[in-house]
């Protein structure tokens, strides 16, 4: 694939050279024509006093020297306002924002001579930060509703403490997650999960696992985006999860420890950074280990035979645990107010060992029947890096910015399963097996943005991307001789090498009609060129595909900064190499998974309206959804003899509606209380191997959580969630609900400490889930009890200088287009099923 990456290259550089003159015609002053002689202008840009962040949609209301009110706005999403024609005279203005104090500026005078003001940029403080001569203490609400996002604090909830990613994304509106950790927005897994904006080679091979090695004391907040624009790449048809660590600027030297200990999972990790003048480093490391734990597993299967059923049961016991660590070094430079540089490197790993026994027993009506247990021992060791470096140059024109990011990701993985098959019933199978598959999954990604403000009312957002991946999939299977050597399996060993590219470009353009009505329209093309062959044996039939995806959203503000939001758009969903793997996982020789390399990509349209409004205080975000999906991706099981092998295949399409509703109150300056509901339809038919496949049904998930300020500076924290059934095209798997609650304290002179205290599922210390699967010739219900039970402590320690300042740097790359795996292993993914 040189030639694609070259032309890819090509196409940058040349975007490159037509740009720059383009900047250089338009970026020359502040524009011509002067204001008239009657009217002004006011502008201004409004930060958060402890962090320098901007302050997106925060009120502006303009008085005048009688104190009418006169106009009014809200910030854009970097937190800048404009007031224009405005008659001359003297006012004031008042700029507010939830969850903020307020500040009044007086003597504005718009004079013939002057008639535009700018003014320096304001900072707010939080209703709940004290500032003090030697410290600053920063407190958020929990959940900020802003248009065009959801931001969940993760960093101020006390139940957050001596728990991983999957346990604060339980928090997140709209989001869920499974029991084994795989997560959704409005019922849709089709989601991308990025780290500080960008992508991370660590979700590329099993997100599920992934998520163990984000502990939360690292996550500073959460921000969930459902209709991304044409500048975002066209994947993740479900909407885009933001994680964003604890990385602030910070201006000298600080940072701080957090050490959790726990019941089931324990974690260590410091964070550091430094910042003078126009250079900035940041460094953070943590390691975590999570306890072993047992779980009881039963299964039954029941074959629809010709005169009578053929059944086989499993029972047993398998043994999980996790460790794992992350590290990230990363650095800026400012080389003066309109050139700027950022890098970061990160690198991780993690383990996930499992080991268990298990008895069958094959009632067969034809046969004899078998009966043998089963001894497992599965070891899977993944790495992953990312490097990223981001170059951006301003020009005088404000908003005006070309940026050119590189990246490089990388993911090994090795997957090492030892079997022991000891028969119980004489004559049935018994054998000794290890199986390995090495995968290997190296990605290089180009892109080029360029921002064009043509006026207030019109802004261009362009740019291309260039993605190529590398796969490698080596799988080999031995069996152990009579001599007491492994032998290589030659027919079922193989290798496996896929390759993809993605070539883009988008255009987006950012229109303002009058004051109140907004429109983001643009479109995106991507050509996606893909290579895949076997070391030996037959070809596979790949092809080529090309895709325009249209996306426009139309945004109205009403009375009391209410806003309601209509938004179109099309996208695609790729497989991922956790699809794609043909690695055939047969551990358990009647219970076969595999991925298929031969997939194509799922095509969905989604049509979504969204209601926003604030009500004395309280928040409440609303919206409505229709989404139709093409070509799923969905695991099928089909039975081959008394052996069923599950496949992932492009088999239905699904028409999908549903709501969602979010709200935040507070009580008494001192209760907040948050809540939301999720309900979705999935009802999807398709053909696969002329079987008639369908199923339909309602699903819904929701939270409730609670955050009480008590004397002292104490705080209780309290959370419930749970998710309905999870409906599949051949049956059903299991609900989850879930209870936690935790208390924290200050400690510590200037209180730069914090001690806080976890419990999980007091009430119901193990839990049982159920599965039920089943079609025209099988029924498959399966069973396992899992502790859930624990108890956990945490301790935080700040030092250094307190007073954060400077804004965050994230990285222009957000490749967000690929499907990402499921089932925490048991798929197709590089690492394996299972």
């Amino acid at each position: 694939m040189l030639t694609s990456k070259t032309n890819v290259l090509s196409a940058i550089a040349l975007f490159l050279v037509l740009t720059l003159p383009c900047s250089a015609q338009f970026g020359g002053g502040r524009g011509g024509g002067g204001a008239t002689a009657l009217t002004g202008s006011i502008s201004g840009e409004i930060v958060d006093d402890v962090s320098g962040e901007s302050l997106p949609y925060a009120t502006v209301v303009l008085l005048t020297e009688s104190g009418r009110e006169t106009n009014g706005d809200v910030t854009d999403e970097r937190g800048r306002f404009k007031l224009q024609n405005i008659k001359l005279g003297t006012y004031s203005i008042v700029l507010s924002y939830i969850g903020y104090g307020s500040d009044t500026i007086t003597g504005i005078e718009l004079t013939k001579k002057d008639p535009d003001y700018k003014l320096d940029a304001t900072r707010l403080s939080s209703d709940q930060v004290r500032l003090g001569t030697v410290e600053v203490v920063e407190e958020r609400s929990l959940i900020e509703n802003q248009l065009d996002k959801i931001v969940y604090n993760a960093d101020q909830d006390a139940t957050n403490n001596n728990g991983d990613a999957t346990d604060v994304l339980r928090k997140v509106p709209m989001v869920g997650v499974d029991l084994q950790g795989n997560v959704s927005i409005r019922g849709s897994q089709n989601i991308q999960v990025l780290v500080n904006g960008k992508p991370s080679s660590m979700f590329s091979d099993n997100p599920a696992d992934a998520m163990k090695m984000i502990p939360s004391e690292q996550i500073k907040k959460v921000e969930v985006m459902t209709s991304p624009s044409a500048k975002y790449d066209s994947e993740g048809s479900g909407g885009i999860i933001n994680i964003i660590t604890k990385q602030s600027r910070v201006k000298g030297f600080s940072g701080n420890v957090d050490l959790s200990a726990g019941s089931r999972q324990n974690s260590a990790n410091i964070n550091m950074n430094l910042a003078q003048g126009r250079f900035g480093f940041n460094a953070s490391g943590f390691a975590f280990y999570s306890v072993p734990v047992n779980a009881d597993n039963t299964f039954k299967r029941t074959d629809f035979l010709p005169g009578e059923d053929r059944v086989m049961t499993q029972d047993g016991v398998t043994r999980t645990s996790r460790l794992g660590f992350n590290g990230r070094l990363g650095a800026y430079y400012d080389f003066n107010a309109f050139n700027s540089i950022n890098t970061s490197f990160r690198l991780g790993g993690f383990t996930f060992d499992q080991d268990g026994v298990t008895t069958l027993l094959l009632e067969n009506p034809m046969l004899d029947n078998i009966s043998f247990d089963r001894i497992n021992e599965q070891n899977r060791l993944t790495n992953n890096y990312d490097w990223t470096t981001d170059y951006t140059k301003k020009f005088e024109k404000e908003g005006q910015e070309l940026t050119a990011a590189l990246q490089i990701n990388g993911n090994q993985s090795n997957l090492q399963s030892d079997l022991d098959q000891v028969a119980i019933i004489p004559g049935s199978p018994a054998f000794t097996e290890r199986t390995d598959n090495d995968g290997d999954n190296i990605e290089y990604t180009a892109q080029l943005d360029y921002t064009h403000p043509f006026s207030e009312k019109l802004k261009l957002e362009t740019g291309v991307k260039g993605i190529f991946r590398d796969i490698t999939s080596d799988f080999d299977y031995s069996q152990l001789n009579d001599e007491g050597k492994y032998v290589l399996d030659e027919v079922r060993s193989n290798e496996f090498r896929y390759d993809q590219d993605v070539m883009a470009a988008y255009a987006s353009f950012n229109i303002k009609l009058g004051e109140n009505v907004g429109i983001v329209a643009g479109t995106r093309y991507e050509k996606t060129a893909i290579q895949g062959d076997f070391l030996e044996g037959e070809p596979i039939s790949v092809n080529d595909y090309t895709n325009l995806l249209p996306s426009i959203t139309v945004s109205k503000k009403f009375e009391n900064f209410s806003t309601l939001k209509a938004s179109y758009n099309q996208r695609i969903q790729r497989p991922s190499l956790f699809f794609l793997n043909p690695f055939v996982n047969d551990i358990d020789r009647f219970n076969v998974t595999t991925g298929n390399p031969e997939l194509d990509p799922e095509l969905s349209t989604q049509y979504e309206l969204n209601y926003t409004t604030f009500v004395k205080g309280t928040v409440i975000n609303a919206s409505v959804f229709y989404k139709r999906t093409q070509d799923i991706i969905t695991p099928v099981q089909q039975l081959d003899g008394a052996t069923a092998i599950t496949r992932y295949e492009n088999a239905a399409t699904n028409n999908s509606v549903g709501f969602n509703v979010f709200t935040s109150v507070n009580l008494w300056k001192k209760f907040d209380l948050r809540g939301s509901i999720n309900m979705f339809t999935f009802d999807a038919e398709g053909n696969i191997g002329g079987q008639q496949l369908a199923n339909s049904g309602l699903m819904y998930n929701g939270f409730i959580s609670g955050s009480l300020k008590l004397p002292k500076d104490w705080r209780i924290d309290a959370f419930s969630f749970f998710n309905s059934r999870r409906i599949t095209l051949q049956g059903e798997v299991p609900s989850f609900s879930f209870f936690q609650m935790g208390v924290v304290k200050d400690i510590f002179p200037e209180k730069r400490g914090t001690i806080g205290l976890r419990l999980v599922e007091p009430f119901f210390p193990v839990k049982t889930f159920a599965s039920d699967l089943s079609s025209e010739n099988f029924r498959q219900v399966s069973r396992f009890d899992l502790p859930f039970f624990s108890i956990g402590i945490n301790f935080k320690y700040k030092f250094g200088k307190l007073n954060f300042q400077g804004e965050q740097r994230r990285s222009k790359i957000r490749n967000q287009d690929l499907k990402s795996g499921e089932d925490g292993g048991q798929g197709g993914g590089m690492g394996g099923q299972g």
